[in-house]
């Protein structure tokens, strides 16, 4: 951009003389417009390179009119989920051009968050634990503390639900710098309960044909019929009769198995008594 004299001659007149007096153009500085170009980023990830457009250039200018011209925006790798400006900065004029800078808009996207269910297991009769989940995709530290909401869990099992694996889901939640985006299920087994039955003070006198018994449980039993069910099918077998001297015999003690119960039978051994006898002179 300079000035440049304007200079004329010629003409001719039978009744004038030219006189020539010159003048200047002004070549004035073009307006040049950069535009600072939208962009976007998830959340916890370095800014992108920005990008940024040029409206004014002629007679085959490029960029290179600017440079020492830098682009940068308000967040950074920590900023939180929202719009930040993308600022484009430079000097305001060039030999050619006159500058004005527009700022873009940098959009911070939520980061996607994967929630998968743990496995875990109880025993049958027992109300389900409490459902626990391994979270993936967390960012800049940040730990199940940032929910605003967290997931819940849903299973169709309930403390009633015979053994067997049962699927436990998740959904929902809610935060906000992240979007959840992958729910994976977990498994819930449910396994025998333990149940043992004793079988103690298991005695007789000699010559009797019957011995005598108590019998007690430990661990779980749902409700009366269920422990009836077993009660009605012990098997108490010993190798004695009545003939049997005193003394202490094995007894084998058993019964029915079950699909909800871990079952075990547990006896003490069988005393013989002497029996009391009275001679009368």
């Amino acid at each position: 951009v300079v000035d440049y004299p304007i200079t004329m001659t010629g003409g001719e007149s039978d009744c004038y003389t030219f006189v020539y007096q010159p003048c200047t153009l002004h070549v004035t500085r073009a307006d040049l417009t950069v535009v600072a170009l939208d962009t976007t980023k998830v959340y916890g990830e370095k800014n992108p390179a920005f990008a940024v457009s040029y409206m004014g250039l002629r007679n085959s200018d490029t960029e290179a009119v600017l440079p020492n011209m830098t682009v940068k925006s308000t967040a950074d790798v920590q900023s939180g989920v929202g719009t930040y400006h993308i600022v484009p900065e430079g000097p305001f004029e060039t030999d050619n051009y006159r500058v004005f800078y527009q700022q873009g808009a940098l959009s911070v996207l939520p980061a996607p968050l994967t929630v998968q269910v743990k496995d875990t297991s109880r025993y049958y009769g027992v109300a389900n634990p409490a459902f626990e989940a391994v979270y993936s995709g967390f960012r800049n530290g940040d730990s199940i503390d940032v929910l605003l909401n967290r997931p819940t869990f849903s299973t169709m099992a309930n403390d009633t639900s015979w053994v067997g694996d049962s699927v436990v889901t998740v959904s929902g939640g809610r935060a906000d710098n992240y979007h959840f985006d992958t729910y994976l299920p977990g498994t819930l087994m449910i396994k025998k309960a333990p149940l043992t039955f004793y079988l103690e003070d298991v005695e007789m006198e000699y010559g009797d044909k019957t011995f005598s018994y108590s019998t007690y449980y430990d661990g779980y039993c749902d409700n009366k019929d269920s422990l009836y069910y077993f009660v009605r099918r012990f098997a108490i077998e010993t190798e004695t009769d009545s003939t049997s001297k005193p003394g202490t015999y094995p007894v084998m003690f058993s019964g029915p198995s079950s699909s909800n119960y871990d079952v075990n039978y547990e006896s003490e051994d069988l005393t013989i008594y002497t029996r009391i006898l009275k001679v009368k002179a």
